[in-house]
C-alpha cells in the first residue's frame, strides 16, 4: 500500500495551509458515518474550534480530504446549539447536510459568508493550487493483495478484455477511494454479483462476481471500506458467467475502460470536480467570524464535561441512531439510510438503465414508497405532493438508478419529511389494527422495538400484522421484557421465509442494537 507517500504529501500540504497543530489527529483511520477525532474534553474541543477558527473551513466534495478533526468539532456545536444534522450526523465530512446547518447559523447571527474568500484568506492562484494539491488521491488497490490472472486488453484468442483478473479467494474487497456506490446487487448476468462506485474527477470502478455485496445504491463510502467478499466459483452465489474464483476489476475514466494498473497506488491521481451532480468545492464557507460567534454562544451554555460526553460518545457511534421513540424524523431516516433506497422508475429496465429482471413489476419507487402499488402513499395529500416534487424533477428521464436527492439538500429534505408524513398515519392505523393495546404500550415505549415496527409499515400491512401477532402472543404469555420481545421480533423477521424480508434481517439487527446503546447513551 503506497499510501504512505501519500499521506505525508498531504500532511505537508496541511501544515503549509494549517500549522502543524491539528496535523497528526489526521493520520487515524476514517470511520464513515462515525466521529473520528472529536474529544469530550471541553478544553479540547474549544482548543480545536479555536484552532480551525483561524482560517474557516470549506464544503467538501466527495473524494476530498481535509480536517475532519475541526469539522467534527463544528458539527458537534451546532448540534449543541439546536441545528439539526438529521441523516448523517457528526461524521466529519462538510457535505450539503453540515452546509445547509452552516448557512441556517450563519444568517440566524447575521454573519456574512463572502464567496470571494477561501479558507478566510483572499482567493489567489496559490491558494487555489493548493487547493488541488489537497484533492489528490490514489487509487488504492482493492485486494491486499493484487496478482493478476488475466489483464486488461487483448488477451487469448483475441478477445477484449474490459477489466483486469485479480487472483482472489473469497477475499475482502476494499473500495479503491472514497465514493458513492451506483450499483451494489447480484445480477442475472455474465458480471453475477455487481459493485459500482463513482469517485470524484470522472473515475467510476466496478466489481464482478462477487459474492456477498455489503453497500447499496446511494451509499456514500470511504477508501478502504470493505464493500464485499469476491468470489466466482462455479458454486458460489453471483458467480455469473466464470466458473472459477478471482476478481474482475473495471476502471473508467470519465466513460471510457482504462487499464486500472496504470491507476492503483499511483499519487497524484487529481480527483477535483466531484461525482456528477454532487456538490462542488467551497460551495459554503464556515468563516472565521462564524467560529468566533459559535465559541461565544458555546461558552455561554457552559458546558459540561458530561453534557459534552453525550454528544461525542453517540457520534463516536454514528449519530444516525441516535432517535428516541418520539424522534419519528430520525426513524424515517433510519429506514431511508440504510434499508431502503433512491429512486426506480419501470423505464430503466426497458432503456438498460436496470438490468436484474427481478424488477420487471415493479412499479415507480422513491425511499421505498412505491406510486403504484402503495395506494395512500401516491394518492393522500402528502402523497400527491412527494410525487408532484418528483415530477418536477423531470425525475423519470433525468434521474439515475438509486439517486437519493442528496446533491440536493433543499429538495432532499423536503422529499424525507414527505415521505415521514406519508407513513405516520399507516404506521399509527396498522398499530390500533394488528396490536393489542397492551403489546402497542411496550412498542411505542421502547426506540429499538419501536423501530422494527416502523419498518413494518414499509414492508405493509401483511407483515406488519405477522410481526405484530408474535409480539401480541409473547405479551399475552407474560413477557412484556421490551429487550425480550425486540428479540422475539428480529427472530420472527429472519425467519419468515420470505427472502426479500429475510435478508434485511441482519440490518434491521444492527440498526435496532445501535438504537439501543445511543438511547442509554443520551438518557
Amino acid at each position: 500500500m503506497k499510501n504512505r507517500s501519500l499521506n505525508e504529501d498531504v500532511k505537508r500540504i496541511r501544515t503549509l495551509l494549517y500549522g502543524k497543530g491539528l496535523i497528526n489527529e489526521q493520520q487515524k483511520v476514517d470511520e464513515p458515518q462515525k466521529a473520528d477525532y472529536i474529544t469530550d474534553n471541553v478544553d479540547e474541543f474549544f482548543k480545536t474550534l479555536d484552532s480551525v477558527s483561524k482560517t474557516g473551513l470549506n464544503q467538501q466534495s466527495y473524494g476530498s480530504m481535509t480536517y475532519q478533526k475541526g469539522v467534527e468539532a463544528m458539527q458537534v456545536g451546532l448540534m449543541m446549539l439546536g441545528y439539526s444534522l438529521p441523516q448523517h450526523g457528526v461524521d466529519g465530512m462538510f457535505g450539503p447536510e453540515t452546509a445547509q446547518a452552516v448557512q441556517k447559523f450563519q444568517t440566524d447571527n447575521n454573519i456574512n459568508a463572502s464567496p470571494s474568500t477561501t479558507l478566510g484568506k483572499p482567493v489567489t492562484e496559490s491558494v487555489r493550487m493548493i487547493k488541488l494539491s489537497l484533492l489528490e488521491a490514489a487509487l488504492d488497490s482493492p485486494l491486499d493483495s493484487t496478482s493478476i490472472n488475466s489483464p486488461f486488453g487483448t488477451r487469448w484468442g483475441g478477445q477484449g478484455h474490459n477489466g483486469v483478473d485479480l487472483k482472489a479467494d473469497a477475499s475482502n474487497v476494499k473500495a479503491p477511494a472514497d465514493g458513492v456506490v451506483e450499483v451494489g446487487e447480484i445480477k442475472n448476468d455474465a458480471c453475477g454479483g455487481t459493485i459500482i462506485i463513482n469517485h470524484a474527477g470522472g473515475f467510476k470502478t466496478g466489481f464482478c462476481h462477487m459474492q456477498k455485496i455489503n453497500v447499496t445504491a446511494g451509499q456514500q463510502i470511504k477508501q478502504g471500506d470493505i464493500i464485499g467478499i469476491s468470489g466466482g466459483g462455479s458454486n458460489d452465489i453471483g458467480h455469473g458467467k466464470s466458473d472459477g474464483r478471482h476478481l474482475h476489476f473495471t476502471l473508467r475514466k470519465d466513460g471510457q475502460l482504462v487499464n486500472p494498473m496504470d491507476y492503483i497506488d499511483k499519487s497524484g491521481i487529481v480527483m477535483t470536480g466531484g461525482v456528477k451532480g454532487s456538490p462542488q468545492v467551497s460551495n459554503v464557507s464556515a468563516t472565521p467570524e462564524m467560529f468566533v460567534k459559535l465559541i461565544e454562544l458555546l461558552k455561554s451554555k457552559n458546558i459540561k464535561p458530561e453534557e459534552l460526553k453525550k454528544y461525542v460518545d453517540s457520534a463516536k457511534r454514528g449519530n444516525n441512531y441516535n432517535v428516541d421513540v418520539k424522534d419519528w424524523q430520525g426513524m424515517v431516516n433510519l429506514v431511508i439510510n440504510n434499508l431502503e433506497g433512491g429512486y426506480y422508475h419501470p423505464d430503466m429496465l426497458q432503456d438498460g438503465r436496470v438490468k436484474d429482471s427481478r424488477y420487471g413489476n415493479s412499479g415507480e419507487t422513491m425511499f421505498g414508497l412505491d406510486r403504484m402499488a402503495g395506494g395512500t402513499e401516491a394518492t393522500g395529500p402528502a402523497g400527491r405532493e412527494f410525487w408532484a416534487l418528483i415530477d418536477s424533477q423531470n425525475a423519470r428521464t433525468n434521474w439515475k438508478y438509486g439517486y437519493m436527492a442528496n446533491d440536493n439538500p433543499e429538495l432532499e429534505s423536503k422529499l424525507r419529511v414527505l415521505a415521514g408524513n406519508i407513513m405516520k398515519p399507516l404506521y399509527g392505523e396498522y398499530v390500533h389494527k394488528f396490536l393489542s393495546p397492551e403489546a402497542a404500550q411496550i412498542v411505542n415505549s421502547y426506540a429499538p422495538l419501536a423501530f422494527n415496527f416502523i419498518y413494518g409499515t414499509w414492508n405493509g400491512p401483511g407483515w406488519f400484522q405477522k410481526f405484530a401477532k408474535v409480539i401480541n402472543d409473547a405479551v399475552a404469555g407474560g413477557n412484556t421484557d421490551p429487550k425480550s420481545l425486540l428479540q422475539i421480533s428480529l427472530e420472527r423477521r429472519s425467519g419468515s421465509g420470505n427472502s426479500l424480508i429475510a435478508q434485511g434481517g441482519p440490518k434491521v439487527a444492527n440498526i435496532s442494537n445501535n438504537i439501543a446503546a445511543s438511547t442509554s447513551t443520551m438518557a
